[in-house]
């Protein structure tokens, strides 16, 4: 990896992950003692781009950050990790409280952030960074880097998600467009007309991550592919926290790494190793090396592409 590339700039939802193993939810008036417990930085854009730094590659993250000490801790994590992070100022901190359950989650999720200084952050410098990535939150920020990428030549993606108030706009300046099971489910049409939408707004190329039932997808030179998930037995599933959000970091990690000395097949491959390897720790805590990535995929290598 070169050490002076330009870094990637992932925008969106930054939370604190309290990740707790108990048996249930307490009842009114119950008290319980948690059998493990892990708090970390979590968000859509975050989790992305923790993958995306511990891959290889560097980048930079805007989110809304509360300013108090209990966010700065989380937030000096980042840092050590390399990753540096753009502030747009909040009230207070906001946790996400998350209970594992195998394959399956139950999640309170943080209120939204109460902004001090509304419009802060969209003063970057976009010719400094890579490519953008995008998770949907920020949508004033958002839309303004999307269209400031695509004006530059920049690669844009973005994970499609439900319950984000700009995604149409949004897709017409993107390059790259996956989008969550629920959210396909949500549009009540069919993976091609799906695909055909994406297409229409502009995209090169997107598809739809169903889990553990692997990705469809489409890029430039491919109408439709389906790529299967990588096989985890049931009893090894411990917690899908930051599977799906690594799936999308690893997925330009990916690019960024290899580029054209993997086939886009490669890069969807690499992206569902990252998923499977997640599901499989308590928390999102810790995301995988690219060292590690390709040693999973050893039973299932994919000739790499001379």
């Amino acid at each position: 990896m070169n050490p002076n590339a330009s870094p990637a700039l992932f925008v969106g939802g930054f939370t604190i992950d309290a990740t707790t193993d108990v048996p249930h939810w307490p009842d009114s008036n119950e008290k319980l003692t948690a059998r493990k417990q892990t708090l970390c930085a979590g968000g859509g854009a975050t989790n992305s781009a923790r993958c995306y730094r511990q891959l290889g590659p560097p980048c930079e993250l805007l989110v809304p950050v509360p300013v108090d000490g209990f966010a700065d801790g989380i937030v000096n994590q980042l840092s050590k990790a390399g990753i540096h992070v753009h502030r747009r100022p909040v009230a207070e901190s906001f946790v996400s409280f998350v209970r594992p359950d195998g394959e399956d989650r139950s999640l309170i999720r943080a209120p939204e952030p109460e902004y001090l200084m509304p419009g802060t952050g969209l003063d970057l410098d976009s010719s400094k960074f890579s490519r953008l990535h995008l998770d949907g939150k920020e949508p004033d920020a958002a839309l303004y880097y999307a269209k400031e990428f695509r004006r530059i030549g920049r690669h844009v993606s973005l994970d499609v998600n439900p319950g984000r108030e700009n995604t149409d706009e949004l897709l017409g300046s993107v390059d790259i467009a996956f989008a969550s099971e629920k959210y396909f489910k949500e549009q009540g049409c069919t993976e091609d007309e799906l695909f055909d939408y994406f297409r229409h707004k502009g995209c090169k190329a997107g598809g739809i991550t169903y889990g553990d039932k692997g990705v469809v997808w489409f890029a430039e030179g491919f109408a439709r592919k389906e790529t299967p998930a990588f096989y985890v037995p049931v009893n090894e599933v411990v917690d899908s926290s930051g599977a799906g959000d690594g799936f999308q970091g690893a997925l330009l990690a990916s690019h960024d790494l290899f580029g054209l000395r993997r086939t886009w097949e490669q890069h969807i491959r690499f992206a569902c190793a990252v998923a499977a390897m997640m599901v499989q720790q308590f928390g999102n805590k810790n995301f995988p090396t690219a060292e590690e990535v390709d040693a999973f995929q050893q039973p299932h290598v994919i000739a790499t592409v001379a």
